[in-house]
């Protein structure tokens, strides 16, 4: 039988009070504070490493921004769309070469009321794709935005799905050098969205993203503008 009234007994029980109001001290700090700080890092971490995909991923439309802008206002594409001229579009745009230089699938060249005047797909390894929904900028579902002679026109970015498997398509309206008066056309420059894609972001960023497609996207194209 323990005796409480014995000195080693109470020295014994202070000691291992002491001990539990320690681990408890402990245990709180970790439950209210480490671990929220730790969780904090952790979700600060996926932030700045979503945000720097963010960049690559606009870094690289921007690109494609570009390469549309400089082809859709110039003289000569303008006038190309104005007189339907395929032979010009196709001597010059559709060259399977330059499609895997510049790591693109199409170049479509619409008129003003969206019907196609020229254009070609290839897969990446050459082979040529004929897609349906490319045959008219309607079936491609442009906006108006792509139809239209802004106060400073830019090239607009639409996601959509293309031979069933999801891609991007850079539109811009056809214009003369100085930007001035309606429209001729659209120009479209489309490439899927794969692991080329992804790997195309930054060297330094290969193998830190894998490509995964869902199955279906939403019917309102407007959700990806």
């Amino acid at each position: 039988m323990i005796k409480f009234n014995t000195l080693r007994t109470q020295l014994m029980l202070g000691i291992l009070l002491a001990c539990l109001t320690i681990l408890t001290a402990q245990a709180l700090i970790r439950y209210y504070y480490i671990l929220p700080a730790f969780e904090t890092m952790a979700q600060e971490g996926d932030r700045q490493d979503l945000e720097r995909v963010a960049s690559q991923v606009r870094q690289e439309l921007e690109s494609l921004h570009n390469l549309v802008y400089d082809s859709a206002v110039w003289d000569a594409m303008y006038n190309a769309a104005m007189h339907r001229d395929s032979d010009w579009f196709e001597e010059n745009y559709l060259i399977p070469e330059s499609y895997q230089r510049i790591h693109i699938n199409g170049w479509y060249l619409y008129d003003s009321s969206g019907e196609l005047i020229s254009g070609r797909s290839y897969r990446d390894d050459g082979t040529e794709l004929v897609p349906e929904n490319l045959s008219s900028s309607t079936k491609l579902n442009l906006n108006s935005a792509g139809n239209e002679a802004p106060a400073q026109p830019s090239a607009h970015t639409l996601f959509t799905r293309i031979a069933g498997n999801p891609a991007v398509a850079i539109f811009h309206p056809v214009l003369p050098s100085d930007e001035n008066g309606e429209p001729a056309g659209t120009l479209v420059l489309w490439r899927f969205i794969d692991q080329q894609f992804v790997d195309s972001l930054t060297p330094g960023m290969a193998g830190d993203i894998i490509f995964h497609s869902q199955k279906a996207l939403p019917d309102n194209p407007e959700a990806f503008s």
